[in-house]
């Protein structure tokens, strides 16, 4: 089940004598909350983009299968006027050339558009993940680095108390 950014903004931990300070967790949470907000928002976005072009797409293939439906099977064999043919027979079977060509070269197009969306789509949803770990790592390298600082302290702490005493 996915973790959803208003999860993560409820979740309380349990204090404890050696614990996390409250307020730096607190402050750590909201902004993971924000960030995996943000990347659900991109990718509803994309998401609506690629519906959006596939869409266009089953449209332009509709149009294509009507242009088929209505394009007579003269029209299909290659364009050398057969005779019998008036001026007018031979122009409708050219244009209708045309127009398939069109419709072909539209229906190329979408998908290449459809396929590049999809592909910007991965490598941005790619990226958003790869900082998100990078972001995780380095602050966790920051609560180790004050962890130790802490624990540094804590020793010269205990060392000046035994000195004094």
């Amino acid at each position: 089940m996915a973790i959803t950014p208003a999860e993560i903004d409820n979740l309380c931990f349990s204090p404890s004598k050696k614990g996390y300070d409250t307020d730096e967790v607190d402050a750590f949470l909201e902004r993971c909350s924000s960030e995996v907000d943000a990347m659900l928002q991109k990718i509803a976005d994309l998401k609506g983009r690629l519906t959006a072009s596939e869409q266009q797409l089953a449209a332009a293939q509709a149009q294509i299968a009507q242009l088929q439906s209505q394009q007579p099977a003269e029209a299909a064999a290659p364009v050398a006027a057969p005779t019998g043919l008036t001026a007018s027979e031979t122009q409708i079977s050219k244009v209708l050339i045309v127009a398939q060509q069109s419709a072909d070269k539209i229906v190329a197009e979408a998908r290449d558009n459809a396929e590049k969306i999809r592909n910007d789509a991965d490598q941005k949803a790619r990226e958003v993940i790869r900082q998100a770990l990078a972001e995780k790592q380095s602050e966790l390298d920051e609560m180790d680095r004050l962890k130790e600082s802490r624990e540094q302290f804590r020793d010269q702490y205990k060392a000046l108390l035994q000195h004094f005493m």
